[in-house]
């Protein structure tokens, strides 16, 4: 529906979680960003260029850490628009 709306491809694909986590709506700030440090990993980039805008999407957000990540990951391959849509928080 987002996809509609915003006029946007979805691509599932391009991060990809590498380090496999526990839930994290019990941890402190400080130990949800230590745990997902360096957790993903871009797994398709070839149609992408750095003027492509990125919205993650996420169901939940707490801390923002999992989000942050994913950004911190994005930008090391270039992306500087990274947009986050969340969809209820605690």
């Amino acid at each position: 529906i987002l996809s509609s709306f915003l006029k946007v491809p979805v691509e599932k694909h391009l991060l990809k979680r590498k380090i496999h986590t526990k839930h994290q709506s019990h941890l402190t700030k400080t130990k949800r960003k230590t745990m997902l440090y360096q957790a993903f990993i871009i797994q398709k980039i070839a149609s992408y260029s750095e003027d492509t805008t990125v919205y993650l999407v996420d169901d939940v957000v707490s801390s923002g850490a999992t989000l942050i990540e994913c950004a911190q990951t994005l930008r090391t391959f270039g992306f500087k628009d990274i947009r986050a849509v969340v969809l209820a928080s605690d």
